[in-house]
């Protein structure tokens, strides 16, 4: 009768809940995507200066314009490839 009692306790037992744990990774941009942006110092006494100043301001802009571009793009980028 024992025997038979100790079976049927043993078939009310639940069984565990799995443990699940949760980890969030958090990550940062590469640096690469971080251009710096000063703007060069220029002393401008003639027009070809001001065309030089005016060029190098233009392809550092576009160099942080580019950098924006990849920032944003950034997280919809596939990791797994």
């Amino acid at each position: 009768m024992l025997l038979s009692l100790m079976i049927f306790a043993t078939g009310c037992t639940t069984t565990p809940n799995p443990v699940v744990r949760t980890e969030t990774i958090y990550q940062s941009p590469p640096a690469v995507l971080y251009p710096d942006c000063e703007a060069p110092e220029h002393t401008i006494t003639t027009n070809g200066d001001l065309a030089r100043a005016y060029r190098d301001l233009r392809m550092i802009l576009n160099q942080c314009e580019d950098g924006l571009e990849q920032l944003r793009a950034w997280p919809d980028e596939d990791e797994s490839l």
